[in-house]
């Protein structure tokens, strides 16, 4: 297909897919929009998934087949990217499906407002192979990447992302949105090799450059939860190590000038990318632990410092003083334990990869969920307690941990409550103990 011809390139890497395949690319195949070009990358099948890109290929000449040694995802991808033609590049998974307008529409706001990158939503549905306890999790994954915020105009993509983790719907799939392919070469990313958690690094590089971002609500894209995929895949060492260096090269390609509220954002989201990482290792086996050693050296002593708890020293100390200010009789006469109010999954991470905090705090309120009650888990003993903040009794102190936010937090809580006293773990131990521990 000639270059002017192409509005977009589909790039879709394969491994191992037969069961899924053909609907995927029907999906694409059907698109309304017809000025597209269809790069498969087949990344060492062992399947049957090559004969259907062959038969694919033959009937439609939109479709292009590339193979290669198994080399991953990522290299897959890069490949992709490198042959493609188009004004806009779309990554697509070879084992979900898109709405037939999808492409269009998402084509049609990027050419009207000149957009970097186009979002738009998505769902997740459950395989037949995901089973009972697997499919438990439909809920929570479709809650994770549906978003209900309001995010009209045209933006700037840190601002973007500032507005996205402040509601808490910052999702990092490259199947959620259209990239301008000069924009993209422009930057020099590409998907980092011999990880898994690509998108982690590859989807924050590339909004952190954007200059122009919109946002469709519409959902159109499925992604499937099977048995064999990332998403229900049991957390092992390369979890681990994808985490580390997801947030680690992020950090060393941070670039430009940031409002305030943005370096906010993105060092929340880093440091939230690195306690992920720290507590699912914690999580392994021994013996899977020890896989570590088989790192490169440099990769190792980071590791090293990420469970340290360098990253996370701050935040440990002020908890750890609120939970001693807190046994020492600090509370209100009459209470037992530190109500501990938190910011999104900021205080889940710190408390997670310090139990011995949860432990002691006897009620905790998650800001998104209002759920009221030990920190979740198996981490703490279940309490009899109130489901909601407006559900406590009038003069009730809540501590509030994250100090940048104080206000807001305060006036979302008087919103629900008007009865609850506020206050910030700063002002308990600074008071009480005569320490400063804001960070």
């Amino acid at each position: 297909m000639a270059h002017e011809c192409v509005l977009v390139s589909v790039i879709i890497p394969i491994y191992d897919v037969e069961p899924y395949l053909s609907e995927c690319l029907d999906s694409v195949c059907r698109q309304s929009l017809k000025d597209i070009e269809i790069i498969c990358v087949d990344d060492g099948s062992a399947d049957g998934s090559v004969q259907i890109l062959h038969e694919y290929s033959k009937r439609d000449s939109r479709v292009r087949v590339v193979r290669q040694e198994h080399q991953g995802q990522s290299v897959a991808r890069n490949k992709g990217l490198a042959l493609a033609e188009g004004k806009y590049i779309y990554f697509c998974d070879s084992d979900d499906y898109l709405e037939p307008e999808a492409l269009q529409a998402a084509c049609a706001r990027a050419e009207r407002d000149r957009l970097d990158m186009a979002f738009f939503n998505l769902d997740v549905f459950a395989d037949e192979t995901a089973g009972k306890v697997d499919s438990r999790r439909i809920l929570d994954e479709a809650g994770y990447f549906r978003r209900s915020g309001a995010y009209p105009g045209i933006m700037g993509g840190s601002e973007f992302f500032c507005l996205l983790r402040r509601q808490d719907e910052y999702t990092c799939t490259v199947c959620q949105y259209l990239l301008r392919r000069e924009f993209l070469l422009g930057t020099g990313v590409k998907f980092y090799p011999g990880i898994i958690h690509e998108d982690e690094l590859f989807t924050l590089q590339c909004l952190l450059r954007a200059t122009r971002v919109g946002y469709l609500p519409q959902v159109f894209y499925h992604r499937r939860m099977r048995r064999g995929s990332d998403i229900l895949s049991k957390v092992g060492i390369e979890d681990v190590r994808g985490c580390l260096l997801a947030a680690v090269m992020n950090i060393k390609g941070l670039r430009g000038e940031y409002t305030a509220a943005e370096q906010e954002a993105v060092a929340e989201y880093l440091l939230s990318c690195l306690r992920v990482g720290r507590n699912r290792y914690r999580s392994l086996p021994e013996q899977e632990q020890r896989k570590v050693r088989e790192w490169p050296l440099a990769e190792q002593l980071l590791f090293r410092l990420v469970m340290q708890g360098e990253v996370l020293r701050p935040e440990m100390e002020r908890l750890q003083e609120a939970c001693r200010a807190a046994q020492a009789g600090m509370e209100r006469p009459g209470q037992e334990g530190l109500l501990i109010y938190g910011v999104g999954a900021h205080l889940y991470d710190v408390l997670e990869s310090q139990p011995e905090l949860a432990r002691q705090a006897s009620r905790i309120f998650d800001k998104d969920r209002q759920k009221l009650g030990t920190f979740v888990a198996g981490i703490g003993s279940p309490v009899e307690a109130p489901t909601s903040l407006a559900e406590l009794e009038a003069g009730t102190v809540v501590y509030i941990s994250a100090i940048r936010y104080f206000d807001a937090i305060a006036a979302d809580i008087a919103a629900i409550n008007g009865g609850i006293v506020c206050k910030s773990i700063d002002e308990l131990c600074g008071e009480r103990c005569g320490h400063n521990l804001s960070c």
